[in-house]
């Protein structure tokens, strides 16, 4: 009872600070894996097959991004993860401006900072707790969704694309 409790109020907890902070997000290219346009930069696509083996309690899967543009971009390769799970849900949004804790010094971000050259990817790699979330995920499939993007400020500061992506969700059946 008590770890519902306390997995409802964080849930709540990061929904609020996520529509607190998100109006510093600029979203000039927003996109998944299945819908382009001639305006958009940058795509990300989920890397996961249809059904997934649990791995020690752990799920692994990636976020690939690539440039569909025909020139070079710049993106940080330095990030954090905002995780949000409820039943059946797992989503995760990557990127350089939020950090809970122990955000990087400016230089780590300036050192970290990748150009993908066109039809380029870049892999951010996740790992979902299964075995802790087991009571939102056990005995059913599991929607993943996830996320990249970097703040018009940010851009700023490293001479990095902005803007915020979105892969299309996927649904797996995970093997315990």
């Amino acid at each position: 009872m008590m770890k519902n409790l306390l997995v409802t109020f964080t849930y709540y907890v990061c929904l609020l600070a996520l529509i607190t902070y998100s109006p510093m997000f600029v979203t000039s290219a927003k996109s998944n894996a299945n819908q382009t346009s001639e305006t958009e930069k940058l795509i990300c696509e989920i890397s996961l097959p249809s059904k997934v083996n649990v791995v020690g309690g752990w799920i692994n899967g990636s976020l690939i991004i690539k440039n569909v543009s025909e020139e070079s971009i710049r993106i940080s390769a330095l990030y954090s993860g905002s995780r949000h799970v409820w039943k059946g849900n797992y989503k995760e949004n990557f990127s350089p401006d939020w950090w809970k804790t122990n955000m990087p010094e400016p230089e780590k971000f300036a050192e970290k900072i990748v150009t993908l050259s066109s039809n380029e990817t870049f892999t951010i790699p996740f790992k979902i707790h299964y075995e802790y979330n087991a009571e939102f995920f056990r005995g059913q499939p599991l929607t993943i969704s996830s996320g990249y993007r970097i703040s018009q400020k940010f851009a700023e500061q490293y001479d990095t694309w902005t803007g915020s992506i979105e892969a299309k969700p996927v649904t797996v059946d995970a093997i315990e």
